[in-house]
C-alpha cells in the first residue's frame, strides 16, 4: 500500500498527480504594487519602496478640526525632519497649522527612507507679491535633488517621484503608476489628512525625478 501526500491511500500501480506549492514570493511588494511602468524583470529601487511605504503608513494618523488636532505630533516630526531650519516651534501644531506642509511631508519620507540628506529649504515670494503661474524655479524641494524639477516628461514619473499639481502647486509622493493612471499619497489634504488617491497627469504642471536610480 503507497501513501500520497495527506495520507490518502492508494492501491499498488494506481498514478497521481501531486500539486507542489509554488514557492512563495521573498519580495516585500511585488512589481504590480507600484503599477505597469516597471520594466519587465526590474523592481522598483528599495529606496523608492521604502520612502513610499513610510508615507503610506502615516495614511489616517493626520486629521485636523476646529474641536480637535489629530496626529499632531506626527506633523511635529514632519517638521523636525524634513524641515528642520523651519524656526516656528513644532509644539504649535498641537493648536494651530505652522504652515502648508505638503512638500514637507514629501521630504519628511524622502530623508526617512535614505533617499536624500536635504531637507526642505524656504525660498518664499517676497511678501505682497502675487506667485506667479510658474513657480518651478522657485519650488523649495529643488534643492533636495539634482534632477531638478521635470515638466515636459510627465509620462517617465516613477513611483517615488514627487509630482506637483496645477493647483495651489500642493506636492505629492507618486505610489503608482500604470500609463496615465497614477496613484498619490499625499499630506495637508482636506482637514490636513494623509490620504492615498488617484490623479491625473492633466492636473498635474510638473515632477520631481527624486534619485538617479529608479529600478534594479
Amino acid at each position: 500500500m503507497l501513501y500520497a501526500a495527506g495520507g490518502l491511500a492508494l492501491k499498488t500501480g494506481q498514478h497521481v498527480r501531486v500539486e507542489v506549492p509554488a514557492a512563495a514570493n521573498d519580495d516585500p511588494a511585488p512589481d504590480g504594487d507600484y503599477g505597469t511602468c516597471v520594466p519587465a524583470g526590474k523592481q522598483l529601487h528599495p529606496l523608492r519602496r521604502k520612502a513610499i511605504e513610510l508615507a503610506r503608513s502615516q495614511v489616517g494618523l493626520v486629521n485636523a478640526t476646529k474641536y480637535e488636532r489629530k496626529g499632531w505630533e506626527r506633523q511635529a516630526e514632519y517638521q523636525k525632519i524634513g524641515y528642520p531650519t523651519c524656526s516656528l516651534d513644532p509644539n504649535n501644531w498641537q493648536t494651530k497649522k505652522n504652515f502648508e506642509w505638503c512638500g514637507v511631508f514629501c521630504a519628511w519620507a524622502l530623508v526617512s527612507a535614505g533617499v536624500t540628506t536635504k531637507t526642505w529649504s524656504e525660498q518664499g515670494i517676497p511678501k505682497g507679491e502675487k506667485a506667479p503661474r510658474n513657480m518651478k524655479d522657485m519650488f523649495p524641494m529643488r534643492n533636495l535633488f539634482p534632477a531638478g524639477v521635470r515638466d515636459a516628461e510627465l509620462p517617465n514619473i516613477t513611483p517615488g517621484d514627487v509630482l506637483i499639481l496645477n493647483e495651489y502647486y500642493h506636492h505629492m509622493l507618486c505610489a503608482k503608476r500604470s500609463g496615465s493612471e497614477i496613484v498619490v499619497i499625499q499630506g495637508n489634504g482636506v482637514c490636513e489628512a494623509i490620504t492615498e488617491k488617484s490623479v491625473s497627469f492633466g492636473k498635474m504642471q510638473a515632477y520631481f525625478h527624486v534619485m538617479d536610480e529608479d529600478y534594479v
